[in-house]
């Protein structure tokens, strides 16, 4: 799978994969708001094919389910830092980050509380009037 992964147009491979697996789901009686896509962040692509879909992530959007997005300490942001896993986490949030400007709502990642709080910086941003003041 990871040997020598090809694709003409992986944004749009995927997209194409992705919308007819929702479509058999909702053949097989699965209630439209119950799926959600998952772009396979790592799965059968290269760093270069997973950059150009965290940066495509809207186009996936667009076909109006809700996507997940696990990046957290993957290869591809190994290849963009020079860092093992284990000093992946700046790189993750970053990655992180980018998927919630590109509409992921949901994220998997291996540092929970580091994660949450990235989260709920950009959620201050994106939405200052519901930001809950936390006192340390």
């Amino acid at each position: 799978m990871q040997d020598d992964p090809r694709y003409e147009d992986v944004v749009a491979e995927v997209e194409g994969f992705l919308s007819l697996r929702a479509q058999a789901c909702r053949e097989a009686g699965i209630e439209a708001r119950r799926i959600l896509l998952d772009p396979g962040f790592g799965f059968g692509k290269t760093p270069r094919h997973n950059y150009l879909l965290l940066r495509e992530l809207p186009r996936l959007r667009q076909a109006g389910y809700p996507l997940l997005v696990g990046v957290s300490r993957k290869s591809m942001i190994g290849a963009a830092t020079g860092r093992q896993v284990a000093a992946r986490l700046p790189g993750s949030i970053a990655a992180t980050v980018l998927a919630l400007q590109g509409g992921a709502v949901v994220i998997r990642s291996h540092d929970v509380a580091a994660t949450q709080d990235a989260i709920k910086v950009y959620s201050a941003t994106v939405s200052p009037e519901r930001i809950q003041i936390q006192q340390p």
